[in-house]
């Protein structure tokens, strides 16, 4: 069953039958095998699951950044590009970004121009031998036509859109020279640089404390509200995703298994796997109870079970799901979908 948005004219970005693979001497890890959802304009989609379930293989691949031995062997990545007319109407044209060469001209220009990414770890993704200023001035001259001077002035205003004291200085600042929450703002800034149409953030505050962590989630809320920004906000935290996610996607070992606006995926989980989840956050009125913890481990890539990859940890599992049988995607209510043998019926 498709899981397309009813309201197409909002839909920015549609991921179908995503399939991104990487083929090693040990064997092929599927590592995106088979996803679907979509992200809306304006809208923030959160990503959610265990590590190695694929939630940063699909942002790369979005971004059309998989490189060998990995590759994207099926599937859909459309772009659904608004452009102006010279009469002033607006247009929508559809592009499938896995058709484009990675390194192609049109897929250097969407990427970086009008899709950002903030990676995992700014100080590994920032340059340790440039400033930050440079880095900043380097993609907006790179996607606008504008000079050394006017890039500068640019960057000066994304430093301090980002709360970042001092911009005017903190711009000749390498990366060595601020604090981790100071390098994860101006990853923000240089993402945001040319107002992308979509940003992927990949837990971008994971390694910081938890007050840095609400004034970056605060800051992208702002900075969403201003520009209009679609965001695919990856996380380990389900916290988190209660507070700024509009729609969830839950991954386990490549699979999409439940789709979700957050109020149902928090008070209506229906696969097994989302529950586990749930149930293993902390609570503080459940002091005095033992923290739940999810049976079994995660699967070995290179040899899954057969069938439903999560049949082994599963309380509620079927005999049906032990068997080698494609695995129903349902939609038990509307835009709540779930790949699982307990609703093949429908409910």
């Amino acid at each position: 069953m498709s899981n397309e948005n009813t309201n197409g004219h909002n839909m920015l970005v549609q991921v179908k039958n995503l399939k991104t693979h990487f083929f090693l001497t040990e064997g092929i890890v599927r590592a995106v095998d088979g996803v679907n959802f979509y992200i809306d304009r304006g809208r923030t989609l959160g990503v959610v699951g265990e590590s190695g379930c694929g939630k940063s293989v699909t942002a790369r691949s979005i971004m059309n950044m998989i490189r060998p031995p990995g590759r994207n062997v099926a599937g859909q990545v459309i772009y659904h590009r608004q452009k102006k007319e010279a009469q002033g109407s607006t247009v929508t044209e559809e592009i499938d970004l896995l058709t484009l060469e990675p390194m192609s001209a049109e897929m250097r220009s969407i990427r970086g121009g009008e899709f950002s990414m903030i990676f995992q770890e700014p100080r590994a993704s920032l340059s340790p031998l440039h400033t930050i200023g440079t880095q900043i001035m380097e993609g907006l001259k790179l996607h606008m036509d504008i000079d050394d001077e006017e890039a500068r002035q640019r960057a000066i205003e994304q430093l301090q859109r980002v709360n970042i004291p001092k911009a005017e200085e903190r711009i000749d600042a390498y990366a060595h020279q601020l604090s981790g929450g100071m390098c994860q703002r101006a990853m923000i800034a240089l993402a945001l640089a040319c107002q992308p149409a979509l940003l992927i953030a990949d837990e971008p505050t994971t390694s910081l404390d938890v007050t840095t962590e609400a004034q970056i989630l605060n800051l992208m809320r702002e900075l969403q509200d201003t520009f209009h920004t679609s965001i695919m906000y990856i996380t380990h935290n389900m916290a988190v995703i209660a507070e700024i996610a509009q729609r969830v996607l839950v991954m386990y070992m490549g699979k999409d298994v439940e789709l979700a606006p957050v109020d149902a995926l928090f008070y209506d989980p229906r696969h097994p796997y989302t529950r586990a989840l749930l149930r293993s956050i902390p609570r503080i009125d459940d002091e005095r109870e033992m923290l739940a913890v999810m049976r079994g481990n995660v699967p070995d890539p290179y040899a899954l079970p057969t069938g439903c990859p999560f049949h082994p940890r599963c309380e509620s599992r079927l005999r049906v799901c032990s068997q080698p049988v494609e695995v129903p995607y349902v939609e038990v209510s509307p835009g709540h979908f779930v790949r699982c043998h307990l609703y093949a019926g429908g409910g």
